[in-house]
């Protein structure tokens, strides 16, 4: 089954158009892949793959600057033609950091802003939690306003990911954190073909909604405008003891989303998110299913902080309820 990954009160986007497949020009040898335990054909290509001097890795094979420049104009060609003719609109398209392809309706200024997030987040983030190259280019639909982008995709919400067509969709002024949502999704969408549970893949995404860039560096370690109402759930004693969350296939708390956020900023915290995720996407997730997935997730929390599910959801709720709105987390020394 194929999950629609959207911030909350998101309508699905009917898919209209299967994704482009990219062009392929003249190359230097094929860079070497690594089986995976996803299944027992697939391989993936290792990340970051280094190309020889005076050429560019670029999904599968390396390329010269102007072999590239050919293979991506004809991506965002053959693209553009797709999105104008299923939105009935006029885009400009470009790419950026060899993986993004971007179509947009906005100003100037405001692509040159989203290039510069798009930089900023994708530079530490990815090696942080990702293994591989990406086997698809990222593409991202920037309307020009919320109106236009409501009106053509049927959404309320800020943005979304489809993963059928590989294509996050947003509007210029979504926000940040809309753009670094979505490209949590997408980049977990390029890294594996097993299905995660909705606490996990939302509560990552959702970790990524605040944060700050300054200093030309991006910085992350918040609480956001959800974790309110997760205080407000924990006094009121509403809350699913994690042992149960963790096991859940789908959130079934209406404030799940601010639930598995704060896992993430727990885990954040205690400086296991790295470690944890990576365990959950490479060794978990490949192997068990169901509840048995959230068996071994919780196993491997309690193995990682050293203490049992029970201790660790006190714990969770305690550093919860000691931070405000748009606070910034402070980790634990080592």
């Amino acid at each position: 089954m194929i999950i629609l990954f959207v911030l909350p009160g998101c309508k699905q986007k009917k898919d209209k158009s299967a994704s482009s497949q990219p062009s392929q020009g003249k190359v230097a040898a094929p860079a070497k892949a690594t089986p995976t335990l996803d299944t027992p054909t697939q391989t993936r290509i290792p990340y970051p793959q280094k190309a020889p001097a005076g050429q560019f890795f670029y999904l599968t094979k390396n390329y010269t600057k102007a072999a590239l420049d050919q293979v991506k104009k004809k991506e965002l060609d053959s693209w553009n033609k797709e999105i104008s003719q299923e939105f009935g609109l006029t885009f400009k398209t470009k790419y950026t950091q060899k993986y993004f392809n971007i179509a947009y309706r906005c100003s100037q200024e405001q692509v040159d802003f989203l290039l510069y997030n798009l930089k900023m987040f994708f530079e530490p983030t990815y090696p942080k939690y990702f293994r591989y190259e990406p086997s698809f280019p990222f593409k991202i639909v920037y309307f020009g306003s919320k109106k236009e982008y409501s009106r053509y995709t049927g959404s309320e919400a800020y943005g979304f990911y489809l993963p059928k067509t590989k294509t996050l969709y947003t509007y210029a002024n979504s926000g940040e954190g809309t753009l670094w949502h979505e490209l949590v999704h997408a980049f977990v969408d390029a890294n594996t073909h097993h299905q995660v549970q909705q606490w996990f893949s939302e509560g990552l995404a959702s970790f990524y909604e605040m944060a700050a860039v300054y200093g030309n560096k991006f910085h992350e370690g918040y609480t956001n405008w959800r974790h309110p109402t997760l205080k407000k759930k924990i006094r009121k004693k509403e809350f699913l003891p994690l042992a149960d969350f963790m096991q859940e296939k789908y959130m079934s708390e209406g404030h799940g989303y601010a639930k598995a956020r704060f896992l993430f900023c727990y885990l954040w915290i205690h400086r296991k998110m790295p470690d944890f995720v990576n365990a959950y996407l490479y060794e978990l997730a490949p192997k068990y299913k169901g509840k048995e997935l959230g068996k071994q997730a919780i196993k491997t929390l309690e193995k990682m902080l050293d203490k049992d599910i029970a201790a660790i959801e006190q714990d969770y709720k305690k550093r919860a309820l000691t931070y405000g709105k748009m606070s910034r987390l402070k980790k634990i020394k080592k």
